[in-house]
């Protein structure tokens, strides 16, 4: 049992904070750890987002009281908000890693976790949504937020960094690994996987609970939560060789809103809301030399991601697909050399 206290004194308007910790491992045999652990935990807002100021491209409605009308990309400006309050979560965690040392099931290894995060007054970029709803809503506060231009479209949006109400979070992670000595060398498979099973944000004390989860989630401050994400395979080691084959898998999700019909034009089908699947196959092979060069020891490396040249999955929206879930790149293909000197 481990018991820990922390104090931080932040100065200024965001004040000071004292946050414990209390841990546990309890081993009822060699090859059985069970853990846990509690904790507060406190996030002061940093620099620029207390004062600062960045400009980018954002994809929105063209017309703010028309929701059908097209998107367009405006100059999206982010302030800082001087009156953030700082970030703090109740964090927990239980698991147990289980790893027999002999008999039938020796080279087994076992781990899983179940964690939670509860935030309060989480930090996030206030939503382009958000922004256009409090205008056309009339809140006084929104109305210098957005620029129309003569025809009464959008020309220039802002939003500021704000606190939102609450963001919770729990899921499951779990790895199975087993490993295997051959005459053909040693062989590591593993499995590693996440699994969510809450993913519910607010943007304001006074706005709905969104349960996010298997969702893209917008515009809002949430997040894409795909709600299971895993990876396999195996690593193989034989003398100065190695090489890695890895199978990475990202669940089906839902858009969150109406898909748009011309972005869904550009993609070739009817308009879907429906974000699919997404596997892909990377694959390693290292050799390190005895000597090289007049260097010892050095390692060369050869590999590909996404060896078989997988598009990612098409997205009826903005650029036609999800850049925070999925890499647009295709096969990568690459090599390296290290030299320790």
């Amino acid at each position: 049992l481990s018991l820990a206290l922390r104090y931080e004194d932040y100065g200024g308007g965001t004040g000071d904070t004292t946050d414990p910790k209390v841990a546990f491992l309890w081993m009822p045999s060699s090859d059985l750890s069970v853990r846990g652990s509690f904790q507060t935990s406190f996030k002061a807002p940093g620099l620029a987002q207390l004062g600062g100021s960045s400009t980018s491209l954002n994809n929105v409605q063209q017309d703010p009281f028309d929701p059908a009308s097209a998107r367009v990309f405006v100059p999206g400006i982010a302030v800082g908000n001087p009156n953030l309050a700082p970030e703090q979560a109740d964090v927990y965690n239980v698991g147990f890693s289980w790893e027999p040392s002999s008999g039938a099931l020796e080279g087994l290894s076992l781990e899983m976790d179940y964690w939670s995060f509860a935030y309060e007054d989480a930090i996030k970029k206030e939503s382009n949504t958000a922004v256009i709803d409090a205008f056309i809503g009339g809140d006084p506060a929104a109305q210098d937020k957005i620029t129309l231009d003569g025809l009464g479209n959008i020309a220039v949006i802002r939003s500021e960094f704000i606190n939102a109400a609450s963001v919770d979070t729990a899921g499951i992670d779990a790895r199975v690994g087993y490993a295997l000595d051959s005459d053909f060398g040693r062989f590591d498979f593993f499995y590693n996987m996440s699994y969510l099973t809450e993913y519910e944000f607010q943007e304001s004390p006074t706005s709905p609970v969104v349960d996010g989860i298997g969702k893209r989630n917008f515009q809002t401050v949430g997040a894409p939560a795909p709600e299971w994400r895993a990876n396999g395979g195996v690593d193989w080691f034989r003398g100065n060789h190695s090489a890695n084959l890895t199978i990475r898998y990202t669940d089906a999700y839902e858009m969150s809103r109406a898909p748009s019909a011309l972005i869904a034009g550009f993609n070739g089908r009817t308009p879907n809301g429906d974000i699919d699947d997404f596997t892909t196959v990377d694959v390693q092979y290292s050799y390190q030399f005895q000597e090289l060069w007049g260097f010892s020891g050095p390692t060369l490396t050869l590999g590909a991601i996404n060896l078989f040249d997988e598009d990612p999955p098409r997205l009826d929206d903005g650029p036609g697909y999800d850049s925070k879930i999925h890499d647009p790149r295709g096969q990568v293909l690459y090599g390296r050399i290290k030299i320790s000197l």
